[in-house]
């Protein structure tokens, strides 16, 4: 009966599964990261100790086991769970190879306990960035550095060769820098970053043909579009 409902429950999440072997992108891994959500959250807290600036190398990691998984061994949850166990190695070689500075490592303890205690009083939920600037005391500007400069891998992403999940090779400080931020972003505004730079191969078209494209006006896209642009600009300050 247990192998039944497991062959099942495979069966049933093949589809996202196939989307994302056949043509690796954003858009066909966001269902297969979605899926593998609360494994993800499980791994950070057994092999991270809940360390929130691990998120980005842990999703890596798991979306790099989908190309190893064979359905008939066992759920893909399971899979990526042990894959996930690398995050121990990770850790340990971080701790003695990046050297924060002090004051972004004293900011980055305070973001660190007021997330835990946040997520402890609200069933879970990740606070955004502008309530632990608010509770902190900080300006968004240093939140946003203590997340970045506190993250190992903050900007990385993973492309394709081959159809296989890699990180990114050959970037610059300002490429990755421009993927953590694209990253960070809501749905609509991923589409209007993505069409204003040209991004992930997509057209760049005015703001007009963005503005109808999504159904919105176009003076909101502009409002959108400040938004982004001030996200790019704190890398060069």
């Amino acid at each position: 009966m247990a192998t039944e409902y497991t062959q099942k429950k495979n069966d049933e999440i093949q589809p996202f599964v196939q989307s994302y072997l056949q043509k690796p992108s954003p858009e066909t891994s966001e269902p297969v990261l979605e899926h593998l959500r609360p494994t993800i959250d499980s791994a950070l807290k057994s092999f991270a100790q809940g360390n929130p600036s691990y998120a980005t190398k842990a999703k890596l990691m798991a979306m790099e086991s989908v190309s190893s998984w064979d359905p008939k061994k066992g759920a893909l949850s399971t899979h990526a769970f042990n894959s996930l166990k690398r995050l121990y190695r990770v850790v340990g070689e971080q701790a003695q190879a990046v050297h924060v500075p002090e004051n972004v490592r004293l900011d980055w303890l305070q973001v660190q306990k007021f997330t835990a205690d946040y997520k402890d009083t609200h069933e879970g939920l990740e606070p955004s960035r502008g309530a632990v600037a608010d509770a902190l005391g900080f300006s968004q500007k240093r939140v946003n550095k203590s997340y970045y400069q506190s993250n190992e891998t903050p900007a990385s992403h993973f492309d394709t060769e081959q159809g296989h999940s890699t990180l990114s090779k050959g970037k610059t400080p300002e490429d990755l820098w421009r993927d953590y931020v694209y990253h960070d972003l809501d749905e609509k505004n991923k589409v209007i970053f993505e069409h204003l730079l040209g991004y992930n191969g997509a057209p760049k078209i005015p703001k007009g043909d963005i503005a109808t494209k999504l159904n919105i006006s176009a003076p909101a896209v502009s409002q959108r579009i400040n938004t982004i642009t001030t996200r790019l600009s704190e890398f060069y300050e």
